[in-house]
């Protein structure tokens, strides 16, 4: 099978480079590439919790974690009940043949552990379809969220990317059929710039009403041989809840 071109690396480290395998991920505009991204940025106990740099572009959102569930493969020390998430998302434009490193570079706020990732657009919730469930919302405060970190072994990356799909993750491909339970939820798949070099290959984020969590487990459990056949080895799971703008 054919491998995707690895990383052009300007320095050291997963913040250098150009994260070539996600160029057709990008959005170019008279050769200005847009990428939208994510910053997951983990506070335990005792860390400070101060939020990360005002972004007019972006925005900001804070959780509790409520429950951590280790699906498959090894627990993840700093991920317990208690501690609070940072989720950073912004867009941001950059000239062709620019540097990476300013996108990719994410912050760790008050010594916390945080981790980047690039939206799979392919993968993810159309923005007019989670704008629409979330004026469906509108009446209802009460949200559930859910981050899988997840980590797969180099066999899943080695395929071509029209051979890769992330179904056992809950995250089919854009367009095609899907079960009923993933229409009703808002869902983001957010990639690392490099498979296969840090902790986690890729975050998928989801919000829903608490009606749809049943709905969404089952799905997940229905799944888990297909995650054996995409080479995972490492799922955690952070049952999460939303806080308001006021806490």
């Amino acid at each position: 099978m054919r491998k995707e071109e690895p990383l052009e690396a300007s320095g050291s480290g997963p913040s250098q480079g150009r994260p070539r395998a996600l160029e057709r991920d990008q959005t170019r505009h008279g050769g200005v590439v847009t990428q939208r991204w994510a910053t997951f940025a983990l506070h335990t106990r005792g860390s400070a919790a101060s939020a990360p740099p005002v972004d007019p572009a972006g925005q900001s959102e804070w959780f509790d974690v409520e429950a951590v569930e280790v699906v498959v493969g090894a627990p993840a020390p700093l991920f317990v009940p208690g501690a609070r998430l940072n989720r950073h998302h912004q867009v941001r434009s950059l000239a062709s043949g620019g540097e990476w490193a300013a996108l990719i570079d994410p912050a760790c706020v008050g010594g916390a552990a945080a981790h980047l990732g690039l939206l799979d657009e392919a993968h993810s919730s159309a923005d007019d379809e989670a704008r629409g469930l979330r004026d469906a919302w509108r009446d209802n405060p009460f949200r559930v969220s859910l981050i899988m970190a997840c980590k797969h072994g180099a066999r899943f990356w080695d395929r071509r990317p029209e051979e890769r799909t992330f179904d056992h993750l809950a995250a089919p491909r854009r367009g095609a059929r899907a079960a009923a339970c993933l229409d009703r939820a808002i869902r983001q798949l957010h990639r690392v710039p490099s498979p296969g070099v840090g902790e986690w290959d890729c975050f998928v984020y989801f919000e829903m009403l608490p009606t749809e969590v049943a709905h969404l487990r089952e799905y997940l459990h229905d799944h888990r041989e297909a995650g054996q056949r995409a080479s995972l080895q490492r799922r955690v799971d952070l049952w999460l809840v939303k806080r308001s703008a006021a806490d």
